[in-house]
């Protein structure tokens, strides 16, 4: 990167200077930039010394997907649940997808096929979509009733797009 340096005469007292703004949509930085202080027009018997700052307004910030909460609590004839999924950020401009599916804790105390449908699901925030749902399906199983205590399986969150994942993005 080139720097350009130019003097400016002492009888003036405003000028200008070129920025170049860099869209940081790729890369992930701070929305606050440092300038290097040889760009900075100042007077030479001034006490200011100090880097100026410039904090830059725009899109392109990432935006997070998580779930609300870190703990579900349904009744097994619930049948078809819907857990919310959030995304929050200061840019909603855009499309974002996650994929939701449940699975057994290890070790296991509700089975897939049994206790609930192993199944994942695709979850597309439109833009300025905030909240989602997540379907999962519990089997209810008084068909063939045996003696059982809680049955706990996983809800995850996983492969973010256009998003990043932050936690919790599981829950039991």
């Amino acid at each position: 990167m080139d720097l350009e340096y130019r003097g400016v005469p002492c009888w003036r007292t405003k000028a200008s200077c070129d920025v170049k703004l860099i869209d940081d949509a790729s890369m992930r930085m701070r929305k606050t930039s440092r300038l290097p202080w040889q760009c900075r027009l100042f007077r030479p018997d001034s006490e200011d010394s100090q880097e100026p700052r410039c904090g830059i307004d725009g899109p392109n910030d990432e935006s997070l997907i998580y779930l609300p909460h870190h703990e579900y609590i349904f009744n097994e004839n619930a049948g078809t649940v819907e857990i919310e999924v959030i995304r929050q950020g200061s840019d909603l401009s855009h499309t974002s997808m996650v994929w939701c599916a449940p699975k057994p804790l290890n070790p296991p105390s509700a089975n897939p096929g049994e206790d609930f449908v192993p199944s994942a699901s695709q979850l597309t925030f439109r833009p300025q979509q905030t909240v989602e749902v997540c379907r999962i399906t519990i089997v209810d199983d008084t068909a063939s009733p045996r003696m059982e205590g809680n049955e706990t399986f996983l809800v995850y969150l996983s492969s973010a797009m256009g998003s990043a994942l932050s936690a919790p993005h599981e829950a039991s």
